[in-house]
């Protein structure tokens, strides 16, 4: 019987100034960590619900205590330790009350590697649900190669997949060429229908058409 759920991403070490005011002259930092999908897995397990991490780290201090921060949390972490790529950092500020201000340092990141030999780590089939974001495949060919994969895997084992778009456009800038797949995006809008946006992709090639059951 399938059960749990299966994300997918980035896992980063989050630098925080403790205090609202420019980075420039800051006192305190504090060091958490984050990931969308991540931050899912630990909302679900805190609910009762399964759930399994599958990503990439490097191996450094930041790599473990994404993992370790993780297991805390009760999920279920697999992830691949990358010893020649630091895991991601996100450095966020407050300048103004209400105003959040953040300078990623990902590029070329353990998490970035992600590539789609890592998904033969996990056995799709055994879960109910799979759930990825739109950041991750912006953060690399591999990594876009990775989530694609995951979703047709995903659907040939009849295994719900949750996408949320979570658009960063910052990280898209870098992709030049958009595509556009067979997806639950493409559906024809109705009254009621939610807002659905065109992915991009990475290839040069025609893209694989995707589908997978939506409920």
């Amino acid at each position: 019987m399938k059960s749990g759920v299966l994300t997918m991403g980035e896992g980063l070490g989050i630098i925080r100034a403790r205090d609202v005011g420019s980075l420039a002259t800051a006192n305190e930092m504090v060091l958490g960590t984050g990931g969308a999908e991540a931050n899912v897995a630990i909302g679900l397990a805190r609910l009762g619900t399964a759930a399994t991490w599958l990503g990439c780290v490097g191996d450094d201090p930041i790599g473990a205590r994404v993992t370790r921060e993780l297991r805390a949390e009760g999920v279920e972490v697999v992830a691949r330790v990358d010893r020649d790529a630091s895991t991601g950092v996100i450095i966020k500020s407050t300048p103004s009350v209400g105003r959040t201000h953040v300078m990623p340092y990902r590029t070329g990141s353990a998490g970035s590697r992600l590539e789609v030999d890592d998904l033969d780590l996990v056995d799709v089939s055994r879960y109910a649900v799979v759930h990825v974001t739109g950041i991750t495949p912006a953060l690399s060919p591999s990594a876009a190669a990775a989530v694609a994969e995951l979703m047709s895997r995903a659907r040939e084992a009849g295994v719900l997949v949750s996408v949320d778009v979570n658009h960063r456009s910052r990280l898209w800038a870098t992709v030049t060429k958009p595509c556009f797949r067979t997806s639950p995006w493409s559906q024809p809008l109705t009254s009621s229908s939610p807002v659905r946006t065109k992915p991009h992709c990475w290839s040069d090639r025609p893209p694989t058409p995707l589908t997978w059951p939506i409920d």
